[in-house]
């Protein structure tokens, strides 16, 4: 039939039609292709800046979005961006693609602490009265600031109010955040100090009495003497120096201090450091090998000082600084070259003698409060004006007291030495070496007593004066004696007549020998005991 031919010719396209639509198999999904991320560089510049500096990051990627973290900053290929980072940071650039998938890469920016600052350090009044009050006012920037002694915690700009005792440098230090540390000082004068330094030792408002090397403590005991101060050396540098005399290293210092204590007195310590090369030769100065080793010990003494905790005297260096007006340009401490600023404590000081002087004292300031430090002057044939005027070039001026010296031998030894004592007593002239007590002829206590009052007006700022290694032999009207007996009057004449050293303010005469050979508390005939236990049972004399 037609109708069934009709039928099909219809029907065939109409199932290729569904076909076609529908199909009769799942077609196979279709894979959407997208190319991974990639970063070619990711880069700071600078990658080190100061704080508050700032740094430009630039990331060069394709197939990505980019984003910078910390902060979700977004970036543009091979488009700088800017940061300011408060402290050192990894930065991360994070590329992503469409699919999802990322790729990272990082960059440091270091952050340095600004280098600490001071504008200025300064004392309101800088001269006080015993008893009286100064402001101190530091400006300064990047760190935090203390003052020592005191260990005072000081905000840049605000006063903090000291009443030192005695003329005292105030340090400031201020130290960053790395660590870095910058220092400046400034000196207070204490008016009438002298009288206050006696306070600060706990001993009376007298002229002190003490005793130094070759007088040990079991003989001093024996003859039932009490000495106000006793005064001990610490010799050399290197492994055979005072630091390995005891064991642990350099506890020494710990020991005397501890055994002098203990019968009441005040410990000295006279450092003795810079004769290690030989007598007068201090090229070492200028050695950073020499030095090293110098500055460890003296920062470990002052170290030991301020553990033991008491109040302590400290000479530093005598003869040294003799030594360094004879050798410096023109007689220039200034002038003379020294390893002095790669100590940390220091760094701001000058490499000269003077800024050795200056050093001691910041080791002194920082590790031993309750030291007090002198410089020891020596005359060596200048006038007092000449030698004060070298001194305060020194520094010395910004010590705690002066320390001075008669003579270091018995005068019997220079007289007439003997045989083995003349190695020791031989070269210093021809005399006379023999002082007149009655101070008609040179050379007498009188002169003396105005060379040192001479000096201190120099120095300008009325220093207490310790008189150090004053010799211990007995008057006699024959010149000079036996080994270890020879004649001398210092002891006599000091004892007797110790007020007119109290009107110049002194506050203390320390007696020992700075040789062999010398007159002691063994050899005297007990002369030092007697007149000692005499002296203190009058009172003593007063220190003005």
């Amino acid at each position: 039939m037609k109708l069934v031919a009709a039928h099909a010719l219809w029907a065939i396209p109409l199932s290729l039609s569904l076909a076609g639509l529908t199909g009769c198999v799942k077609p196979s999904a279709t894979a959407v292709s997208s190319a991974a991320p990639s970063i070619t560089s990711f880069t700071a510049n600078p990658t080190a800046v100061s704080a508050g500096g700032t740094a430009s990051l630039t990331g060069v990627f394709a197939n990505g979005v980019g984003v910078i973290t910390p902060g979700n900053i977004a970036a543009t290929s091979g488009t700088a961006v800017s940061v300011t980072p408060s402290q050192t940071t990894i930065y991360t650039l994070t590329v992503t693609n469409s699919a999802g998938d990322s790729i990272t890469q990082m960059a440091t920016v270091t952050v340095s602490a600004s280098a600490p600052a001071i504008a200025s350090f300064t004392a309101s009044p800088t001269t006080v009265a015993a008893g009286g009050s100064t402001s101190l006012t530091g400006v300064f920037s990047n760190g935090s600031g203390v003052i020592t002694p005191g260990n005072l915690a000081v905000t840049s700009g605000t006063a903090v109010k000291v009443s030192p005792s005695v003329t005292t440098s105030y340090v400031l230090t201020v130290t960053s955040s790395s660590g870095a540390s910058v220092t400046q000082s400034v000196t207070v004068t204490v008016q009438g100090g002298t009288a206050t330094i006696n306070s600060k030792l706990g001993k009376p408002n007298r002229v002190l009495m003490g005793l130094g090397a070759g007088n040990a403590i079991s003989d001093i005991q024996a003859q039932g003497i009490q000495p106000d101060v006793i005064d001990t050396y610490l010799v050399g540098v290197g492994s055979s120096s005072w630091i390995g005399w005891n064991s642990p290293s350099g506890s020494y210092v710990t020991d005397t201090a501890n055994s002098v204590n203990a019968i009441g007195a005040i410990p000295m310590f006279t450092l003795y450091q810079m004769a290690q090369n030989g007598d007068g030769n201090i090229s070492g100065i200028s050695q950073s090998s020499f030095m090293d080793s110098y500055w460890s010990q003296a920062r470990l003494m002052f170290q030991l000082i301020g553990s033991y905790g008491k109040p302590t005297l400290v000479n530093l260096e005598p003869d040294f600084w003799g030594y360094v007006e004879l050798q410096a340009p023109n007689g220039d401490p200034t002038k003379l070259a020294a390893v002095v600023s790669d100590q940390p404590e220091c760094s701001s000081l000058p490499n000269t003698a003077s800024g050795i002087a200056a050093c001691m004292l910041q080791l002194a300031r920082t590790y031993a409060p309750n030291a007090l430090v002198g410089y020891p002057e020596s005359f060596w044939g200048e006038i007092a004006p000449q030698v004060a005027s070298f001194m305060n070039e020194v520094g010395a001026q910004n010590g705690d007291f002066i320390v001075a010296q008669t003579s270091d031998r018995d005068a019997g030894c220079y007289e007439d030495p003997s045989s083995d004592a003349a190695s020791v007593c031989s070269g210093r002239g021809s005399g006379p070496f023999y002082w007149d007590e009655t101070n008609q002829t040179s050379p007498n206590f009188t002169e003396s007593l105005t060379q040192l009052s001479t000096y201190q007006s120099g120095l300008g700022n009325n220093l207490p004066i310790v008189w150090w290694q004053t010799p211990l032999g007995v008057p006699s009207s024959t010149p000079g004696g036996t080994d270890y007996h020879y004649r001398d009057d210092h002891v006599d004449y000091m004892l007797k007549n110790a007020s007119q050293y109290g009107n110049i303010g002194t506050f203390g005469i320390v007696f020992s020998c700075g040789a062999d050979y010398q007159t002691s508390i063994t050899t005297d005939g007990g002369e030092f005991a007697t007149l000692l236990k005499q002296y203190l049972s009058s009172g003593g004399a007063p220190v003005n």
